[in-house]
């Protein structure tokens, strides 16, 4: 068993599993609007997500930063860090 193979320290085994990065936009359209008019870096990654994601005004979409970084020609860790900003403005709650 996979148990006695970790025991003698052969293997190792990790309970966790993947659970893909989850998106929601918590405000209205209108307030998302307004914030693009004066966040401009933030417009084009708003967009894709709100092009790509359908439901994600409703509820809770998953995405995938790589992909979103693909399509922007950015890195992932941009993604990522425009992803914490908008959950910082209260905009959106993610959960990578």
């Amino acid at each position: 068993s996979l148990h006695i193979l970790e025991q003698q320290g052969l293997i190792s085994v990790a309970e966790s599993v993947y659970t893909p990065s989850r998106v929601k936009f918590i405000v209205d359209r209108e307030t998302l609007y307004n914030f693009q008019l004066i966040n401009p870096k933030s417009d084009a990654l708003i967009k894709l997500i709100l092009r790509t994601a359908q439901g994600v005004m409703e509820g809770y979409v998953q995405i995938k930063e790589s992909e979103l970084a693909k399509s922007l020609k950015v890195s992932f860790a941009e993604i990522q860090q425009q992803l914490n900003y908008l959950k910082k403005a209260e905009l959106l709650d993610y959960t990578p």
